[in-house]
């Protein structure tokens, strides 16, 4: 029956509804600027909701979070004396739809890295803040296979050339650093069992058809066994090291649409991942023995769906290998939720899970971390809401960690986390992103069964959940009337109700959007020039008529055409479009063009990647592109002034764990040694503050000539103290110089010691 739940909404709340609670402690309040404040944790002291009991029949509890008052402050009350004239939430316990399976975040290794730079009493506050009884009460953990954005070097678990027999595989130091020791303190806190799964970003780049961590490569053919057996091994090495494996994504981010890709990444096109899975993946790990694991297709936004699992769910011998569909948030305020019901009618046996989420992206730099933002907090468990409103079986945030400026990460970019580490202070900040989840996570647990809650106001979400008791939890998310959020915008442009505005009632952007999506486009524009949306909502059917001067193809045209690799010629003088030429590239069948037969950018890149570099240029100085591939394969020639290594020399040989600048017993570079450049760090960062940062350090290296272990575990701590004693000094480039440092170094120590 439908139940009225009436209750006081605080403006902005984050309100749940149901329990009782008992206090362990309460939020030290910070303002850094923003609309709201974080809560401050240290060695002593953090703000902790507590432990959950069932009300007494007839009563109700009520937690709220405000943006200027409290976090998860609870009120009680008679259910009865409650009713009156606020809005209510009315929720029907007698129809029921999926059971929740649970919310947690991600292990990856910059989470690792601060979490250790707290003292080991304040690590404890941060990991007891998700992952205990008492704090978030998080169930599920996500695992990087090998290095991923959030890395500050890219690596896999195998970088030795045409391992094919994957002799050389290991688990990187940052596995036994920053990931296996926080994922098996996690599961001891916790009072559920934690679902752990992995998520690969690259196969090794010998694999890939491009020879690169990033850009849209491919994994070639020959290499679809091999792979299937890295990641087989991936999910024995953890088990062996007590992680139990519960399931897997074939791929993060699976590119199929993209150009071109910053971040790590690969290239499958779902007809491709359904032979994988089918073929390889699927049998290898039923072979292994690792059946029982469940496999989440896709694995990207919301816009990849349902076409990307269309071909497996199509396909019963791939379909038997796959438990479910792994959404990532970021395309949820453009893409309706309806993509998310059009999923599931595919194959209803198959649960829909939320893998990734995060703020701070496509902003700038100085926005990536944004210290008490409420808005941000308010984004999260608005499109939470709605997710599971939509059959979403749980949420999965990134990073449960970040520090000051939003990283490390080797891109050079910032993202926002839940919580932000001050390691200098040895203090963290709970955001509230970290109440927004902690309001879900706390109260819909592995089992509850999500019931229709509906809400007598346009300014409340809410979502509920019917216990195995009988009792109810709401969340509710209250919104100002007169400031609606960017979210509950787009939820008024999603059903499509969109009023006629604009010069010559020409339509909106959004009313565009919305009738591409719904694949009715009016034609419009000058001579009935379709738009760009029509254009590409044709490509993706692949029903591209021709238009345009002499018939000439568009991009979706030349697009769709280059992925079926069936490239008319066309342009003048029948010049290859870069469609053409990038898929000659692939082919490594280029033929010679320019001037004075000069190869093109494509042609040398691709025999850089072959390895087959002919010389050229002033005293036959060899290209960029040979000089990368040259130390890739570690085969460096001595160059530069006095015999000195290259960057690229220096980095081969640290990696390779081959330094031979070092001091007696094994120990490590001397810090003068140390050379900075800026494509270690990004752009943002220019080598005069790398050359500032080593003259704040110079009393210190005088007093370390050399690197150790031991000197290497106090290098943390010295150096932060001597930036932290000059706040003029004090800026985010710095830092970042610093955490590239202390990486740098502990990378090339790990592997000195792996080698002796």
């Amino acid at each position: 029956m439908a139940t009225p739940v009436r209750h006081l909404l605080l403006s902005a709340a984050l309100v749940v509804i149901s329990y009782s609670l008992a206090v362990n402690g309460h939020c030290v309040e910070r303002t850094f600027g923003h609309d709201s404040f974080v809560c401050v944790c240290n060695a002593t002291c953090c703000e902790e909701p507590g432990i959950i009991s069932v009300p007494e029949s007839g009563t109700y509890s009520q937690f709220s979070s405000a943006r200027s008052m409290y976090r998860m402050e609870p009120f009680s009350g008679e259910i009865e004396a409650a009713a009156g004239d606020a809005p209510s939430v009315s929720v029907d316990t007698s129809t029921t739809f999926q059971a929740i399976l649970g919310f947690g975040g991600a292990f990856t290794d910059s989470v690792g890295i601060n979490i250790d730079l707290l003292s080991p009493d304040a690590r404890q506050w941060l990991l007891r803040s998700y992952w205990a009884p008492e704090g978030a009460e998080y169930s599920i953990g996500r695992i990087p296979i090998g290095g991923c954005d959030m890395s500050t070097r890219p690596y896999t678990l195998d970088d030795v050339e045409g391992d094919v027999e994957l002799v050389h595989w290991s688990l990187a130091p940052e596995d036994f650093n920053y990931k296996i020791p926080y994922v098996k303190e996690a599961m001891a806190m916790s009072e559920q069992e934690v679902l752990i799964f992995g998520s690969p970003w690259t196969p090794p780049i010998w694999m890939k058809s491009n020879n690169m961590f990033n850009g849209t490569g491919y994994l070639l053919r020959e290499y679809y066994q091999p792979y299937a057996n890295y990641i087989v091994k991936w999910v024995a090495a953890y088990e062996s090291e007590g992680v139990p494996i519960w399931g897997l994504t074939p791929q993060n981010e699976p590119l199929d649409q993209e150009e071109d890709w910053e971040n790590n990444g690969c290239v499958w096109h779902p007809e491709d991942m359904r032979d994988w899975i089918r073929d390889f993946l699927g049998p290898s790990l039923s072979a292994a023995g690792y059946g029982r694991l469940s496999i989440m297709a896709d694995d990207f936004n919301r816009y990849t769906l349902p076409y990307y699992v269309e071909p497996c769910f199509a396909d019963p011998e791939c379909s038997q290998y796959v438990d479910g569909v792994a959404v990532h948030w970021y395309a949820d305020d453009t893409e309706s939720p309806e993509i998310l019901l059009e999923t599931r009618a595919l194959d209803p046996s198959k649960f829909i899970l939320y893998s990734e989420s995060c703020n701070g992206l496509r902003v700038p730099f100085e926005d990536g971390v944004m210290l008490g933002d409420w808005a941000r907090g308010e984004r999260y468990l608005y499109n939470i809401l709605e997710d599971i409103n939509y059959y979403s079986v749980g949420w999965v945030d990134w990073n449960q960690a970040l520090n000051m400026i939003g990283g490390p990460l080797f891109l050079g970019n910032a993202l926002d986390s839940p919580i932000i580490v001050n390691g200098p202070d040895d203090e963290f900040y709970m955001q509230p992103m970290h109440f927004a989840l902690t309001h879900v996570s706390k109260f819909f647990k592995r089992g509850d069964l999500r019931i229709d809650a509906v809400p007598d106001n346009d300014n409340i979400k809410a979502a509920a959940v019917l216990k195995e008791d009988g009792s109810v939890a709401v969340v509710v998310l209250n919104m100002p009337e007169n400031c609606p959020s960017t979210a509950r915008k787009i939820a008024r442009a999603r059903p499509r109700k969109l009023p006629e505005h604009g010069p010559e009632n020409c339509p909106s952007t959004d009313q565009k959007t919305a009738r591409a999506r719904a694949k009715k486009l009016p034609e419009h524009g000058p001579k009935n020039c379709p738009s760009t949306s029509q254009k590409i909502a044709r490509a993706r059917a692949k029903k591209l008529p021709e238009q345009g001067p002499k018939n000439c193809p568009s991009k979706g045209q030349k697009t769709a055409r280059a992925r079926a690799r069936k490239l008319p010629e066309h342009g003048p003088e029948n010049c290859p479009s870069t469609g053409q030429k990038t898929a000659r590239a692939r082919a490594r069948k280029l033929p010679e063009h320019g001037p004075e037969n000069c190869p093109s950018t494509d042609q040398r890149t691709a025999r850089a990647r072959a390895r087959k570099l002919p010389e050229h240029g002033p005293e036959n100085c060899p290209s960029t592109g040979q000089k990368i591939a040259r130390a890739r394969a570690r085969e460096l020639p001595e160059h530069g002034p006095e015999n000195c290594p290259s960057t690229g020399q220096r980095t081969a040989r640290a990696r390779a764990g081959e330094v031979p600048e070092q001091g007696p017993e094994g120990m490590l570079l001397p810090l003068t040694e140390l050379r900075i450049h800026r494509s270690s760090f990004g752009l943002r960062c220019l080598e005069r503050d790398a050359t500032a940062l080593l003259e704040i350090v110079q009393p210190t290296i005088a007093r370390h000539e050399v690197w150790d272990m031991h000197q290497l575990g106090q290098f943390h701590r010295l150096l932060l103290d001597q930036i932290v004693a000059d706040r003029q000094i004090l800026s985010s480039c710095l830092l970042q110089l610093h955490e590239y440092l202390l990486i740098e170094l502990q990378v090339v120590s790990l592997r000195q010691l792996h080698a002796h």
